[in-house]
């Protein structure tokens, strides 16, 4: 299991920075997420294993009632001299297969076989009054044989007795990756407590993808306010109910739609490059040049969200235009645990 331990000591590394941090201000608050992606899950039970199929995600949040000033953190914009500021450092791992896994030379007008492996920081910053937030993520990492794709893969499909993938001997090469993204978001319709409207704008640059989109979100049921901070979304309310005790659970369901337009996309938009020693040299530069991206993507996610104090899960399902002109639409679905700590 030599992926999921480098995966691990990753995380190690960086939480150790984080919980000094932490310790070091008072009134810090942090959060650990376990988040995963996958086509398999399905709401309507027709599981999939194909184009983007699976990612894996783990973050630790944190909150410090006084600025950073180191220069990484310096840097990331801030909603306003009263913002709500929260940190991350993550790491996620995700996998890209073609329809038919089953053969050993992959179609080369479908996906390719594709892993990355990336580490984020980021700054998610809100500002409670004005009802807005920025978010700006940086991330860095690997595409190829490096990001351990293909272990996880087979490793995980030998385990529950499923089709072993036969193609990754032509999955993208080693390439290094960096990505710079921000984010924001504004309220558009606020109806008490169980009620809002939010839309947003996303910018995407770097190495793996240029893009940008916009999106909203509806959120109806019993829910902290948007703009309270990230943390906050996944945490029994503080504020104490009319009978002297708290409120320590939310319940709400989230509408997602989405369009974006992507100008590049390293996993899906590989330029032609030889990758000398390995098998089929010609079909692995073949497979490049044939796929042809589509540009305008459009996606719809909906879920439900629930807390209990401190513990928070979610079961998210997100359908997908094809990120590859010719192939079907794609549905993928979320399962995130998140604990405040």
């Amino acid at each position: 299991m030599r992926h999921f331990q480098i995966l691990l000591i990753a995380l190690a590394i960086f939480n150790n920075p984080l919980k000094t941090s932490a310790q070091r201000y008072e009134g810090a608050e942090s959060m650990f997420l376990f988040y995963e992606d996958n086509d398999f899950i399905n709401v309507r039970g027709h599981g999939t294993d194909k184009a983007y199929t699976n990612g894996i995600r783990m973050e630790l949040f944190y909150k410090n009632k006084y600025a950073s000033s180191k220069f990484i953190n310096r840097w990331m914009p801030k909603a306003g001299n009263n913002s709500v500021d929260t940190y991350k450092w993550g790491i996620m791992q995700i996998m890209y297969t073609p329809t038919d896994i089953s053969k050993p030379d992959p179609d080369p007008r479908d996906y390719s076989y594709a892993g990355a492996l990336y580490g984020t920081r980021s700054l998610h910053s809100a500002n409670s009054l004005k009802r807005f937030s920025f978010q700006t993520d940086f991330s860095f990492g690997v595409i190829g044989p490096h990001s351990f794709a293909k272990e996880t893969q087979i490793k995980i499909h030998k385990l529950i007795a499923n089709q072993v993938p036969m193609g990754w001997d032509h999955q993208l090469p080693n390439r290094i990756i960096a990505n710079l993204n921000f984010t924001f978001e504004k309220e558009l319709l606020h109806l008490s407590k169980w009620l809002e409207w939010t839309g947003g704008a996303r910018l995407k640059g770097g190495s793996m993808i240029n893009a940008l989109s916009a999106y909203s979100i509806l959120r109806i049921g019993k829910m902290n306010p948007y703009f309270d901070g990230y943390i906050s979304r996944y945490k029994g309310s503080m504020n104490q109910s009319k009978n002297g005790k708290y409120n320590s659970w939310q319940v709400y369901a989230l509408i997602k739609p989405e369009v974006e337009y992507q100008s590049y996309n390293a996993i899906l938009s590989q330029k032609k490059e030889r990758n000398k020693g390995t098998k089929s040299e010609s079909l692995f530069n073949k497979s490049f040049n044939q796929a042809n991206p589509n540009h305008y993507l459009l996606g719809l996610e909906y879920g439900l969200y629930l807390t209990c104090q401190h513990t928070s899960i979610s079961l998210t399902q997100k359908i997908e235009s094809p990120a590859i002109i010719g192939v079907t639409k794609h549905e993928v679905g979320n399962i995130s645990f998140y604990s405040s700590l």
